[in-house]
């Protein structure tokens, strides 16, 4: 989805469950499972001039966080000089869009600052999203191609009806590439799903459009 948006990826490769492959070198093998913090619980394994194929082979068929692991990621091993954070997604007190930056990317990114962003844009103004940039703390030189990010990662979050795009980290190497390190996306179930139905029919003519708490169970009791 990223290369869609032209935003660059570490080159790499989808190993599955059951594949066997003898790979030496560099590399980062990373467990495609759905949990956050992969690196901590062993989900993320750096290799530096060793046998790829044998960590990849331990970590097929492992479980990260109670979820099993059937594919490996082995991605190229970038060259990193600065690590940053940013993502899209909404936001229940502006009600619309914004936008998070940290000048410090991997784990430990709740001091990211936000920023409102119009969703009625198809592009945010450059000028405006230079101030930003500079407000969260980024170099000069930085701001530019780190706006050009936020441009596509904008494109990618009205296209695909995100409601989260978030890039952690973006790698800064050391020869001036910006390259979108790891990411999670969420996607609307309206958009993944259009014609999955989201209620559940019980018969008769009044609707509960409930929020989960004990106030809905206390209507629900009370109804029925």
């Amino acid at each position: 989805m990223f290369s869609k948006y032209s935003i660059l990826v570490p080159k790499g490769n989808l190993l599955n469950l059951g594949e066997t492959r003898t790979l030496k070198g560099h590399a980062v093998l990373k467990a495609q499972v759905l949990s956050g913090d992969r690196k901590k619980h062993g989900g993320i394994i750096i290799v530096k001039n060793g046998d790829i194929g044998n960590k990849v082979a331990k970590l097929l068929g492992s479980e990260i966080n109670g979820e099993a692991v059937d594919n490996v990621l082995v991605e190229e091993l970038i060259n990193v000089q600065d690590e940053y954070y940013m993502s899209l997604s909404y936001d229940t007190i502006t009600r619309g869009p914004v936008l998070a930056l940290n000048t410090a990317g991997g784990s430990g990114i709740d001091a990211a600052k936000t920023y409102p962003i119009d969703i009625t844009r198809s592009d945010i103004p450059e000028g405006e999203l230079a101030k930003i940039l500079k407000d969260a703390g980024f170099e000069t030189d930085d701001i530019r191609p780190l706006a050009d990010i936020v441009q596509k990662l904008w494109k990618l979050f009205l296209s695909e009806y995100a409601l989260l795009a978030e890039i952690n980290p973006i790698f800064k190497t050391k020869d001036g590439k910006f390259i979108a390190g790891d990411a999670k996306v969420i996607i609307d179930d309206e958009k993944v799903n259009p014609n999955e139905k989201r209620f559940i029919s019980m018969g008769g003519d009044i609707a509960i459009l409930a929020s989960g708490g004990g106030a809905s169970m206390l209507n629900m009791d009370s109804l029925l």
